[in-house]
């Protein structure tokens, strides 16, 4: 029988690679329109090789059915992550800026169950073209400082954004912040 490797390395690996994906994702953010079923039709092979390797790369190394499924899963996020490295880093094409003016501003209770709850505070925007979008700081897309400053009723405030084509295809946002008009 393969001797089992030590549950908190291969913990802490799974870990590391789903905070590492999770990271960049977060830093090349998709446009709300991202879709992940579009990204697996367009590179189904590309994601298939890398499941692969991930999932015998762990095999090999843990010879346990529980390790390499811990480690398949955060080699999943960690090439998802950076797959969103490759789209966005690689992207040398200007971005479209984009200008949300801010047409509403809320806040809503978010209840967490058993746990406290929390603000949301969100900016509602939209284009001259007319796409819409929520920005929230529960979501990181504002800052509280910004939520505060902005002022629907001037007509003039805006989300300035950034959205690239991608290297890979894939459209994704830079979010600048709110504009004072």
């Amino acid at each position: 029988m393969a001797e089992r490797k030590n549950p908190l390395i291969v913990s802490a690996l799974t870990v590391a690679m789903t905070v590492f994906g999770i990271f960049f994702l977060v830093r090349f953010r998709p446009t709300p329109d991202f879709r992940p079923l579009t990204l697996l039709t367009r590179h189904y092979i590309l994601v298939a090789v890398c499941l692969t390797l991930a999932a015998a790369a762990g095999a090999w190394w843990t010879r346990d059915g529980f390790q390499t499924l811990m480690l398949g899963l955060g080699g999943f996020f960690a090439l998802t992550g950076l797959f969103f490295v490759a789209n966005g880093a690689l992207d040398r094409h200007r971005p479209e800026v984009l200008m949300y003016i801010v047409v509403a501003k809320d806040k809503q209770y978010q209840d967490n169950g058993s746990q406290p709850g929390s603000w949301n505070h969100f900016l509602k925007g939209r284009t001259q073209s007319g796409r819409r979008f929520r920005f929230s700081t529960w979501g990181g897309h504002i800052r509280m400082a910004e939520w505060e400053a902005a002022d629907p009723r001037s007509g003039n405030d805006a989300i300035l954004v950034w959205e690239y084509p991608g290297f890979l295809g894939t459209l994704w946002w830079e979010i600048k912040g709110l504009q004072k008009g």
